[in-house]
């Protein structure tokens, strides 16, 4: 089976275009994958700096030194979600309170 792609390896109007069809509007007569009242956008914000302190796999290290191209942050523009439901702010909170939040954010949705 073929994994699915990576989000942040598609073009801008690419994600534009897979956002539509992940959360579109159903009334506009296009198919979604979901119903907009069942899909959440939850954007997971960390600066540059904690992502390469949290990077285990040393990716931004592979890219520092040329090895690895195309990193997001790096070589391609980081675009943040265009209307995310919630944010959540790794560096400003622990990782209990994030999950705490994303619960009730759900919960609320259900």
């Amino acid at each position: 089976m073929t994994p699915a792609p990576m989000v942040h390896a598609l073009s801008s109007n690419s994600r534009r275009e897979l956002r539509f069809l992940v959360c579109g509007s159903v009334d506009d007569g296009k198919s979604t994958l979901f119903p907009a009242d069942r899909f959440l956008e939850v954007h997971v914000d960390a600066p540059i700096e904690i992502c390469r302190q949290r990077d285990l796999k040393g990716l931004y290290r592979a890219s520092d030194s040329g090895k690895v191209t195309n990193v997001t942050g790096r070589d391609q523009p980081y675009e943040p979600p265009m209307a995310a439901h919630i944010t959540v702010k790794t560096a400003e909170i622990l990782p209990e309170t994030a999950v705490e939040l994303l619960l009730e954010t759900v919960s609320t949705r259900l």
